[in-house]
């Protein structure tokens, strides 16, 4: 998307080279930055990946062009084209505002050309845009290779145009710069569509066009020079690499990190450059005259208003604020309680016909003017009235007094009058800018505020991830390995060593149960990424007994203990995920409790749901692990010590599945020792009519 640069009065346009691995897309950036820049005194930023990478520069040196006084600037980028980066070509691609789909041309190359552009599309649709209408052009790339299809053929392969493509050939810069002038023509236009219709008055999209073409119009033409003999690689250009040991680094954190950091370094920018500005106005107000001294709005009127009186001997001065179509507004009134004239509805009158005579206006007999008491109180002492409009365009005015018996204003008094308010006028304006600089300046310092706070919440989120997933490869390294090793062991036992039936029996049973174990894991890793997916429920409508006997089915125990008060109860909920969820918390029961203890399941019905209860006489759960069980992958007790049996999921999975239903998994200690697990599910019950509808439905 077209970022509008305010500070630098520049408009950030981004475009996109896509296509499959090793077709050209970085020879093509490459070549365009050489072919543009033969100095080399603009650099390539490469973002490196193991096996592929992904180049970005600034084509900023070029005029190419104008909308509404912003210089048009364009970034380029790659995107990795290896089937396995496609994070990174999602995080690449977002905000794309036009797409270069470079093609290999060699005939072995089609079906990857296919795929990519298939992943393209999806990838555009992710990040918002129709691939149907988002600007694309097609590069049919490597046409000097013997074994190149013709450009037709090439757009054949990929379903599109013939005469939407340009033939290419990278290496040697031909129809490079042919590709993205085409390219940012058809990208400017784009931008034009899309803007508001206040905006398209002022850019003509032909002229931008036409820019463009005469910026690069020197280079057309032009092939990149042979590598030196000396076996140097000429072509390839000075870049700045970052290294990202692989793809799988939470792509989405490190991108709101980025684009955080981004806009956080810009606010910091803008609110320094902000307090230079301000510095300088309040400097500047030092070196002008007295009434613009300083920002507070009443020192500077009444400053000026003091004056105005003290030059031109006045009985009073005040500063009006007349509006069109709206009554006039005293501001500041110096030597009244009360602004003589706008006190009554004859002297608003009278201010309106001197308004309107001009700039400037003087009434020297003032009270032959009126007749009736209510005009003439307020008037009491003065003579005469001179009123001068502060600007010739603003909307205040400035107007003095004259004392009794004989104060009058001449020429020069009006004129010193229209210079202090000119001044005066300055000073309000410097007000009302400072008033906005220090408004801007606290909007901005609050989004800076903010968006720390946003970078602080996603690095916590980034270290928690990463906690979580060390959880998981130390409970993997344990829970998988053992089993694997009982596993190897007996195998090779039976490999090296003669046994009878009764040992090889023994030995298979051992390694049947240790695959149990892992197929155990692998099930729950399965169950909880599902989970994550959040796949949609599957709610039907049961009874509370058949809760019950799904959840004991999954366990091969006589130690639970069952109380269902209702058994005929119909619930609505996902059968299958409930029952797993009761089976969690059945299993952790069972794991935490003597051999010989009953472990107690049972159900409490109130107005519209039930509560599953799991209870237990084990160990019991430490105070300060409560809350950290119920996280994924984690396991009450010490991880070095007292390590219990188990991946640290099923509860993480109970609380999950109750979440899904609307509920809750609540923890509550036991006095008299063990544990009691609560799993919630407020909106389960089925009321009777509801009931009587479904079984009539059915």
């Amino acid at each position: 998307m077209a970022q509008w640069n305010h500070t630098e009065k520049t408009l950030y346009a981004k475009l996109v080279y896509y296509g499959p691995a090793f077709g050209g897309k970085t020879t093509n950036l490459a070549t365009l930055h050489r072919l543009t820049d033969p100095a080399g005194e603009q650099r390539l930023l490469s973002v490196k990946t193991s096996g592929d990478r992904t180049l970005f520069f600034d084509l900023l040196p070029f005029d190419l062009g104008h909308i509404l006084g912003y210089q048009v600037a364009i970034k380029l980028y790659t995107v990795p084209g290896q089937v396995r980066y496609d994070t990174t070509r999602q995080v690449v691609l977002a905000g794309a505002d036009a797409v270069v789909f470079v093609a290999d041309s060699t005939t072995d190359r089609r079906e990857q050309n296919r795929w990519s552009l298939h992943n393209l599309r999806m990838n555009l649709r992710k990040a918002g845009m129709d691939p149907d209408t988002a600007p694309l052009l097609f590069q049919f790339n490597k046409q000097d290779k013997e074994d190149a299809a013709e450009p037709h053929e090439v757009a054949a392969w990929l379903n599109v145009d013939p005469d939407a493509g340009i033939p290419a050939v990278a290496t040697e810069g031909h129809g490079v710069l042919e590709t993205f002038v085409l390219a940012s023509q058809a990208m400017l236009g784009k931008i034009y569509e899309q803007a508001d219709p206040r905006t398209k008055k002022g850019i003509d999209p032909q002229q931008l066009a036409q820019h463009v073409e005469r910026a690069f119009a020197p280079y057309l033409g032009r092939s990149i020079d042979q590598p030196a003999s000396d076996g140097a690689d000429s072509a390839a250009p000075p870049t700045d690499q970052i290294v990202l040991e692989g793809e799988n680094l939470l792509a989405d954190s490190i991108k709101t990190q980025t684009e955080l950091g981004e806009r956080l370094g810009e606010a910091t920018t803008r609110l320094h450059r902000q307090r230079q500005e301000l510095d300088a106005l309040r400097r500047l107000s030092e070196s002008t005259i007295e009434v613009g001294a300083c920002f507070e709005l009443e020192p500077v009127v009444d400053a000026a208003l003091e004056t105005a009186a003290t030059i031109l001997d006045a009985g009073a001065v005040s500063l009006i604020l007349r509006r069109p179509l709206e009554d006039p507004v005293v501001e500041r009134c110096w030597g009244r309680a009360q602004e003589p004239l706008i006190a009554s509805e004859e002297g608003v009158k009278l201010f309106e016909r001197m308004i309107s005579t001009g700039s400037s206006c003087v009434v020297d007999e003032l009270l032959d003017e009126f007749t009736t008491p209510a005009a003439l109180e307020p008037l009491n002492g003065l003579r005469a009235a001179a009123c001068v409009r502060m600007g010739e365009k603003s909307q205040h005015f400035l107007l003095a007094y004259a004392t009794q018996p004989d104060g009058s204003f001449d020429v020069e008094d009006v004129r010193f009058l229209k210079t202090l308010g000119a001044h005066l006028e300055v000073g309000l304006d410097r007000v009302r800018l400072h008033r906005k600089v220090a408004t801007h300046r606290d909007e901005l310092e609050k989004k800076v505020e903010q968006r720390t706070a946003a970078l602080r919440r996603a690095y916590d989120q980034l270290r928690e991830m990463e906690q979580t997933k060390d959880r998981l490869i130390n409970n993997l390294s344990h829970e998988m390995r053992t089993p694997l090793t009982a596993i190897l062991s007996a195998a090779t036992f039976m490999r090296d060593y003669r046994s009878n039936a009764a040992q090889r029996t023994e030995l298979t049973q051992s390694m049947l149960e240790s695959a149990e174990k892992l197929q155990h894991h692998l099930d729950q890793l399965l169950r909880l990424a599902d989970l994550d997916e959040a796949s949609a429920l599957s709610l039907g409508a049961t009874t509370g007994k058949e809760l019950i006997d799904a959840a004991v089915s999954l366990h091969e125990t006589d130690r639970i203990e069952t109380r269902l008060p209702n058994s005929d109860e119909t619930l609505r909920l996902d059968l299958a995920r409930v029952s797993r969820a009761v089976s969690n918390l059945l299993d952790n029961a069972v794991k935490f409790s003597e051999e010989n203890t009953p472990v107690h399941l049972e159900l409490e019905f109130d107005d519209d749901g039930v509560s599953i209860i799991v209870s237990d006489r084990g160990c019991g759960v430490a105070e300060g692990d409560r809350e950290r069980i119920l996280a994924p992958f984690e396991q009450g007790g010490s991880g070095l010590t007292d390590k219990p049996s188990g991946m640290g999921m099923g509860l993480y999975e109970a609380s999950v599945i109750a979440k899904q239903h609307g509920g809750s998994l609540e923890h509550e200690h036991r006095r008299q020792g063990g544990s009691r697990f609560v799993l919630r599910l407020p909106e389960a019950r089925i009321d009777a009519g509801e009931r009587e509808r479904e079984v009539a439905l059915a």
